[in-house]
Formats: C-alpha cells, sequence, structure tokens
C-alpha cells in the first residue's frame, strides 16, 4: 500500500513539474514590456581628469521582447548604459539616449525609453597629486624614570594624496589613527594606518607609516662654567660679562647626556635686546637641545659692562 501511494505522488509531481515548465514556456514566448535598472558605466574620462560630483549609479529602461529573452537580458551582468565623456570640457549635461545602452549580445529585445534619470549633470576637475604633512595621533606614557627623547619620529613626514585641486588645497595634514601606550620603558617601532580625510574623491596613494620612539632612563648631570658670550655686539665696543659663566643641570635620556660636557651648551645675551634696558641685570638665552630640560640655572641675572675701544 504504502509503495503504491509513493509510486503516485512521484508520478502527480511530474505532471505538475511538466504542467509548469509548459506553462513557463508557452508564457515566455509572448512579448512584454518590462522596465528594469541598469548600470551607468563612464567611459573616456580625461587622462588627468576626475569626476567632483556625483552621477546616478542606474539607469531605469523599458524593454520589448519575448519574456524568455528579457529574463535573459535581466540577469546579463553585462547590459550597461554608457556615459561617454570623450568631449566633456569642465562640466556638461547629459540627455540620456538609448543609442548609449550597450546590450551584451545581438538580440531581437528593443529598447523602448529611458524613464530615469531625464538627464546627467557632470562636473570634472584636474587631478593633483600632493605631498601633505602627516600628524600622528600617538600618545605615550612612561614608566617613571624614564622618559622619551625628540617625541614620535615618523618614517616619513608626509605621504602623497590625490585629488582635485580644490579639496587638496582645504587639506592641512592627513592624521594617524589614535594610539596610546602606557607604562613603557623600552624603545617602541611600529606601524600606525593613517585616516582617510572625510572629503571627497581624496584619495591616500599610501595606507600606513612606521614610527619609533627613543625612550631612555632618566637622569640628571650638572655642569659648571658654561662661558656666557654676547652677540650682536656694537662696533669698536667691548662688551664684558659678569659674571662670564654660568652652571645648570640638565634633564633627559642618558643616552643623550653622558656625552654632553659645559662646552656643548651655547649660553649668550642678545645685545641689541637689552641695549638702553634699565635693568642691571640681564637674562642669558641657552640654545635648546632636543630631548633636553634644563633646570638650577646660576646665577640668574648678568651685568654687562660696555666700553668703547679706541
Amino acid at each position: 500500500m504504502l509503495e503504491a501511494i509513493q509510486s503516485h505522488l512521484k508520478i502527480k509531481i511530474v505532471v505538475v513539474l511538466l504542467a509548469i515548465f509548459i506553462w513557463f514556456f508557452v508564457k515566455t514566448e509572448n512579448n512584454y514590456k518590462y522596465a528594469f535598472r541598469i548600470p551607468i558605466q563612464v567611459s573616456n574620462l580625461p587622462n588627468g581628469k576626475i569626476i567632483t560630483n556625483d552621477i546616478p549609479k542606474q539607469a531605469k529602461v523599458t524593454f520589448w521582447g519575448k519574456g524568455r529573452e528579457l529574463l535573459t537580458l535581466i540577469l546579463n551582468r553585462k547590459l550597461y548604459y554608457n556615459l561617454d565623456l570623450v568631449n566633456i570640457d569642465d562640466s556638461q549635461v547629459f540627455i540620456p539616449n538609448i543609442h548609449n545602452i550597450r546590450l551584451p549580445h545581438e538580440s531581437t529585445i528593443e529598447i523602448l525609453n529611458i524613464l530615469e534619470p531625464d538627464s546627467i549633470y557632470v562636473e570634472i576637475a584636474d587631478l593633483e597629486m600632493r605631498a601633505i604633512p602627516v600628524l600622528p595621533q600617538i600618545s605615550i606614557e612612561t614608566v617613571s624614570g624614564y622618559t622619551i627623547v625628540n617625541g614620535v619620529k615618523l618614517s616619513q613626514d608626509s605621504v602623497h594624496v590625490v585629488g582635485p585641486k580644490k579639496q587638496l588645497d582645504s587639506l592641512k595634514y592627513i592624521e594617524t589613527e589614535k594610539l596610546h601606550f602606557k607604562n613603557k620603558k623600552h624603545d617602541i617601532n611600529k606601524e600606525v594606518e593613517l585616516v582617510t580625510p572625510k572629503i571627497k574623491y581624496i584619495k591616500l596613494l599610501e595606507n600606513s607609516i612606521s614610527f619609533t620612539v627613543d625612550i631612555q632612563k632618566l637622569m640628571e648631570k650638572r655642569l659648571v662654567e658654561i662661558p656666557v658670550e654676547v652677540i650682536n655686539k656694537p662696533p669698536n665696543y667691548s662688551v664684558t660679562v659678569i659674571p662670564s659663566s654660568l652652571s645648570l643641570t640638565l634633564i633627559g635620556g642618558v643616552d643623550v647626556l653622558l656625552p654632553l660636557e659645559s662646552k656643548d651648551i651655547k649660553a649668550y645675551i642678545d645685545y641689541t635686546k637689552v641695549y638702553g634696558s634699565k635693568n642691571k641685570e640681564h637674562l642669558a638665552y641657552i640654545e635648546k637641545i632636543n630631548g633636553v630640560r634644563f633646570t638650577d640655572i646660576k646665577p640668574k641675572g648678568f651685568k654687562i659692562v660696555v666700553k668703547k675701544i679706541r
């Protein structure tokens, strides 16, 4: 009994499928009018140019033909509307034309009309490439007793960016992604991703850059008898500084401070800045050294004696 039921069920399924196939075959032999969307593809964009406005991605087109061919056409990915920019100047309005629709092969399908869009506005501009400075968004906290020497050093201070001139003019820098390191006491050598600006039609030619951070053990070093000079002295005059030297304490990384001596520190008074001053004592300027901080400078002020040379 069960075998007879299963046998009849199989026959019924075959009959239904056959009926559906015959119905489908008959129906697809009929002609239909059907509208569907096809992609818009740009061609012949002039060299060194870029499109600077949003253009439609699809066109809605009405076709006429046999159902079977229409179904094949819908499923074919090679069907598209060709937007030819060969003769464009700076901007142009294009009126869609059915002759610009590219069918994938010879067909009896008839293209009736284009429903959308009714026009396509295209604006182009010169494509430029520039080197834009990189702004690192990297922060580091060292272990107590350690310090960062010379900050974050990037493998390159700028990256190449491509885009329209107008957009590039507004771009001041390229940021890295934000990174934060805690409790560091060893050098850092890593790569960091670059953040693409939220500006249309801008493209970075590099996605990341490397960076290093020199972390050294913190130390202090006292230097004495550093000579204080006078710069921009008037001609035919001798200028004497009293006292003639100073002492100070240097704070920085051990590798930076160890080789430094008093002769490596430049301290001076600019005569043009103190001339005519009513102050009896003047501050000495100490030229900066990367990664080094000066403290406990003695004495605080200096007298200058000016004598005319005969």
